[in-house]
């Protein structure tokens, strides 16, 4: 079986071929969705969910959420005299038993969210990293871009020769105006007609 080509070629992203960013782009793919298969289950919320749900200080009551799980959680199958007073919160602990206090899986829903809050931190990192490397290139891009553009516009004008061959280019860049243009007619017809609504009473 022949050996795998090593995906580290360039010792820098600006020097890889478009070939080896290809080839980058599809192995982080297989990344996310694997990360995605070991985590099967994951809710997604809406975003008012979000903002109003109360697992945002779950972090701040982990160590005593977890302590006390711990004095519930039955030892060598037998549970503790003071679980059965917990009992009564049965039906409010989202387990499989409405009469019975389910530490072990809050327990475990505890663990599970430390580990998700630590991956979480690691993949807003990263995102922020791709996002600000999109910032910096495109930045890089946009000025030699931009001139190349109008060098275009100017040479389709000037020189019959390059008219037809630079066509595709500038129905590009006037589709783009119109949709541009349409967008915000539409979003400023949508604010003129949020102020002419009358207001509820």
């Amino acid at each position: 079986m022949p050996k795998q080509q090593s995906l580290i070629i360039a010792e820098d992203i600006d020097d890889l071929s478009e070939a080896e960013l290809l080839a980058r782009y599809t192995e982080t793919m297989k990344h996310i969705e694997s990360t995605r298969a070991l985590w099967p289950g994951l809710t997604r919320l809406e975003e008012s969910e979000r903002t109003t749900s109360g697992g945002r200080n779950v972090g701040l009551f982990s160590k005593p959420f977890r302590l006390l799980f711990g004095l519930l959680i039955p030892k060598e199958g037998k549970a503790p005299e003071l679980a059965k007073y917990f009992d009564a919160l049965g039906d409010v602990d989202h387990g499989d038993d409405p009469e019975k206090f389910e530490p072990e899986l809050l327990s475990r829903r505890l663990t599970r969210v430390e580990y998700e809050q630590k991956i979480q931190i690691e993949l807003d990192n990263l995102q922020r990293h791709f996002a600000d490397d999109v910032l910096y290139t495109g930045n890089q891009i946009m000025e030699p871009g931009l001139l190349g553009l109008a060098m275009a516009r100017t040479l389709s004008t000037t020189n019959k020769a390059f008219h037809s061959l630079l066509a595709p280019l500038l129905d590009s860049l006037r589709d783009m105006t119109k949709r541009a243009r349409a967008a915000a007619a539409e979003k400023r017809n949508a604010k003129n007609d949020g102020a002419k609504k009358p207001p509820t009473a």
